[in-house]
């Protein structure tokens, strides 16, 4: 990715580059940190002048400051990247639905999620880095995998869903197959309609895919029989601030389909279809509770 590169004479700062570096700064932008993070040289310039006209300055590294910028946004949360080439957007009225690359792939980004793709070699190859992508393979020759820290799934034609959790990857396929070799070398084909996870030494034993678990693409999470903290916990991804739900309601059965994109809309929906009350006491804090009509043994 090019994000972070410099130009050929690798300076930042001086008298008047210095003050945006500033301005950049106090808005939280990442350029003094990583100026900082790959510095070589620092100067003060106009030294010989009075002390309204110096101007700091810093030759960096131009790798150094690549990788700083490069680790810095990998690591911004509620932030989608994706380094390959886009062929073109995919909408759906005025929302971007995917991205279909150079090779003919189409891709789909869950929330908060982070994917390198290197599209180049005899080989395509994407690498998970954080969160949920939804992918078609696209009518280009060449082997293609998506790696993770568990290990590699190498798909045969195919449509599925790779997610990253804890120290397991969660892996669905919807269309064609998909083989799984982890990193301890385990190996196993799975095959349209089921899904799995595996570790880095091991591969879970393969149960029928969820259907709803390919709805986040449509902007829709779908609930068909899931605890309400199940699927609070998928809102979350979706919102900022932090949803909390009593005990007494965690068991709670939940059914339909609620917007990703409108999660305090999916919430007063499942107020109005529950037992259940929910309270802000602060901007930032959701607390969901037993409502009116509660009885304990509805869980």
């Amino acid at each position: 990715a090019r994000i972070g590169a410099m130009s050929c004479n690798p300076a930042i700062g001086g008298l008047g580059k210095g003050h945006l570096v500033r301005e950049v700064d106090a808005l939280d932008g990442v350029i003094g940190r990583a100026a900082d993070a790959a510095a070589i040289h620092y100067r003060m310039l106009n030294r010989s002048k009075g002390s309204a006209v110096w101007g700091p300055r810093v030759q960096a590294d131009r790798r150094l400051f690549h990788d700083a910028v490069q680790s810095i946004v990998k690591s911004q949360p509620q932030l989608d990247l994706i380094a390959g080439e886009v062929a073109a957007l995919r909408f759906d009225g005025n929302r971007v639905a995917g991205l279909e690359l150079a090779d003919g792939t189409r891709v789909w980004l869950n929330t908060d999620t982070a994917l390198n793709t290197d599209l180049t070699g005899p080989q395509r190859h994407f690498q998970l880095l954080r969160g949920e992508i939804l992918l078609e393979t696209g009518p280009d020759p060449r082997p293609l995998e998506v790696a993770t820290p568990a290990g590699v799934a190498r798909p045969l034609g195919t449509r599925f869903t790779v997610r990253l959790e804890q120290e397991r990857t969660f892996l669905a396929v919807y269309a064609g197959e998909v083989a799984i070799t982890t990193r301890g070398h385990q190996q196993a084909r799975l095959p349209a309609g089921f899904q799995t996870r595996f570790s880095a030494t091991d591969i879970e034993t393969p149960a029928r895919a969820d259907p709803a678990r390919e709805a986040w693409h449509r902007g829709i999470l779908l609930a068909d029989d899931i605890r309400l903290d199940e699927l609070v916990k998928e809102l979350g991804h979706y919102q900022h601030g932090f949803i909390n739900v009593a005990p007494e309601v965690a068991g709670l059965r939940v059914f339909g389909g609620y917007p990703l994109a409108q999660p305090e809309r999916a919430l007063t929906m499942l107020e109005a279809a529950l037992p259940i009350r929910i309270q802000r006491p602060l901007p930032w804090w959701t607390e969901i509770g037993p409502g009116p009509g509660f009885r304990a043994e509805e869980k």
